[in-house]
């Protein structure tokens, strides 16, 4: 005889981490234009309200949620706010992924390109 019993399927709470990046910043001696230095890992030089950025895989989580679920992007941020206590506007989600869109671009294009010039796949529906 077998017991039954309830099953609860839970989600942890999810805690963002957060990378901080301290970079020296020069002054170029002949024009005294200030040179800032740059981590590796950082996407931005900015500074102030700006230089606080999404890291890939919240970008990707905000993409798919704004694209291929079609939440707003005041949606996306509200859920990024109340699950995982990033604030982010929507203004700052919109500029993100401009971004993230001029940077697969190229890679878009060169496979779409790809694809223009292979060879016709069936499929078992045919």
């Amino acid at each position: 005889m077998e017991c039954s019993g309830v099953v609860l399927t839970g989600l942890p709470p999810v805690r963002p981490y957060v990378t901080r990046f301290d970079a020296a910043t020069g002054r170029c001696r002949p024009c005294r234009r200030r040179v800032p230095g740059r981590h590796p890992r950082q996407t931005s030089d900015a500074l102030g309200a700006a230089a606080s950025q999404l890291g890939p895989r919240a970008l990707a989580l905000a993409a798919d949620l704004n694209k291929a679920l079609g939440l707003s992007f005041g949606k996306v941020s509200r859920l990024f706010q109340e699950f995982f206590g990033i604030a982010v506007s929507r203004a700052g989600l919109c500029r993100a992924l401009d971004s993230v869109a001029r940077v697969a671009a190229p890679t878009y294009d060169a496979l779409a390109g790809w694809m223009r010039h292979s060879a016709p796949v069936a499929t078992p529906d045919n």
